[in-house]
């Protein structure tokens, strides 16, 4: 959707330790239709199996993100 999105954190709740928040955002364009209903079937289940892929990658980089991050401030804290 379309506008101007605001996040508030608040660490209200614990003020003694500062607290690390991580988050994605993950913003595309909406698919389009298909005109040629011969091939839209065909058409279908490859953009199935390719968003499919793309949900898997995504996931795995979000992973591998929030790895580094958390290896980071493992390094961070034994200093």
């Amino acid at each position: 959707m379309d506008g101007v999105y605001s996040y508030c954190f608040s660490n209200a709740m614990s003020t003694m330790t500062p607290k690390v928040i991580m988050f994605s955002m993950e913003i595309g364009d909406p698919p389009k239709a298909t005109q040629d209903k011969e091939s839209e079937a065909t058409h279908n289940k490859l953009e199935e199996m390719i968003k499919e892929l793309s949900t898997s990658l995504t996931s795995v980089k979000h992973e591998q993100e929030y790895m580094a991050v958390r290896d980071r401030i493992h390094r961070e804290s034994k200093s």
